[in-house]
C-alpha cells in the first residue's frame, strides 16, 4: 500500500484509510504472538514471560560488571572460582527453631564474618525439614533458623558477598 505524499488526492487518501483496517489481516487470531519469517507468519515468544525452546545462548558478562544483566554459567563458575567458599557440616536438631554455631562448635567457623552469605544448604535427611530455612551470619558465627521434626546433618556453603572487601 502506497500513499503519494507529493500528490495527496482525495482518492489516494480514501484508499489509504480503507486499507488501514487490512493491515496484518492474514495473521492468525488465536491469542498467540506471531512475527514474519521469510514472508510467512510464525509463532514467536511473547515479550512478556517468553518461553524459549532449544538451547538459548547469551554472551559472557564481563567480570567487572556489577549490574543485574543476564549472565551465563561461565560467568558464575569464574566468580565462584575466584572466591573462597567456606563449607561447614553441623547437626541441626529438632530442639528449637534456630541454632547458632560459632568457634566453640567448630574452630574454623571463626573465618565467618557478616560479609559471607549462605549460597547453598544440603540437608542429609530432607524429611526432617518443615518449612523454609534461613541462615544469617555475624562475625565468628552463623545461625540457622527453621523448623525440623528431627536431627539431621546440614552442610552449608558460604561465599563472600560480591563487592565486599
Amino acid at each position: 500500500m502506497a500513499f503519494n505524499i507529493k500528490n495527496p488526492t482525495l482518492k489516494n487518501i480514501i484508499n489509504f484509510l480503507k486499507n488501514l483496517g487490512n493491515l496484518d489481516s492474514d495473521a492468525n487470531n488465536d491469542d498467540k504472538s506471531y512475527g514474519r519469517k521469510n514472508g510467512d507468519w510464525s509463532e514467536v515468544a511473547p515479550i512478556n514471560s517468553p518461553a524459549f525452546t532449544g538451547t538459548p545462548t547469551i554472551s559472557t558478562t564481563p567480570l567487572t560488571s556489577a549490574t543485574t544483566q543476564i549472565t551465563n554459567v561461565d560467568y558464575v563458575n569464574t566468580e565462584v572460582e575466584k572466591r573462597e567458599v567456606l563449607v561447614y557440616t553441623v547437626t541441626y536438631g529438632a530442639s528449637g527453631n534456630s541454632q547458632t554455631y560459632n568457634s566453640s562448635t567448630n574452630s574454623s567457623i571463626s573465618k565467618i564474618t557478616s560479609k559471607y552469605v549462605a549460597i547453598a544448604i544440603d540437608i542429609a535427611t530432607p524429611s526432617v525439614q518443615t518449612g523454609n530455612w534461613t541462615v544469617t551470619t555475624e562475625d565468628g558465627q552463623f545461625t540457622i533458623s527453621g523448623s525440623a521434626s528431627g536431627s539431621s546433618e546440614v552442610t552449608l556453603y558460604f561465599m563472600k558477598a560480591n563487592n565486599v572487601q
